[in-house]
C-alpha cells in the first residue's frame, strides 16, 4: 500500500496512473480496508513525510460528502466511530506541525459535516463561543 501512495506522488505518469486506478478500485470495493491502511501509514513515523501527508489528504477526501449514500464515509458504516477516534488520537499525538495541520484539516472537514449546532445554541462543553 505504501508503494501505491509513493507512486501517487511520483513523476512517472504511467506509474501514477496505475496507482490512481488501484487506489480508486480499493476505494470503491474495500473502503474500510482502504481507510484503515491510510490511517496505518499516516501513523508510521519512520516513513517519509510526503507519503504521510498524502495519506492525510486522501483521508480528508474519504471524509467528504458524508451525507451522500455512496460516499466512502457512508460505506464505512459502523467503522465511522473508530475513524473519528483515530483522527483525534493522531491529531493529539502527531509531533510534526505540518502533518498535524493536515490531520486537523481532515478533522475540521468531517466535523463541519457531521456536527450540527442549532442557530442560537452554543456547545455545552465550551466556556466561550465565537
Amino acid at each position: 500500500f505504501v508503494e501505491t501512495i509513493r507512486h501517487l506522488l511520483g513523476a512517472d505518469n504511467t506509474a501514477r496512473n496505475q496507482a490512481e486506478q488501484r487506489y480508486d478500485a480499493a476505494k470503491r470495493s474495500e473502503p474500510v480496508q482502504l481507510v484503515a491502511s491510510l490511517v496505518q501509514v499516516l501513523t508510521q513515523t519512520d516513513l517519509e513525510l510526503p507519503v504521510r501527508e498524502q495519506c492525510a489528504v486522501l483521508l480528508r477526501q474519504c471524509c467528504g460528502k458524508v451525507k451522500e449514500p455512496e460516499s466512502t464515509w457512508q460505506k464505512l458504516g459502523t467503522h465511522q466511530a473508530k475513524l473519528r477516534e483515530q483522527l483525534l488520537q493522531i491529531l493529539e499525538a502527531e509531533p510534526n506541525p505540518q502533518l498535524r495541520r493536515k490531520v486537523s484539516d481532515c478533522v475540521q472537514s468531517l466535523a463541519n459535516q457531521i456536527v450540527e449546532i442549532e442557530e442560537g445554541q452554543t456547545p455545552t462543553n465550551l466556556k466561550e463561543w465565537p
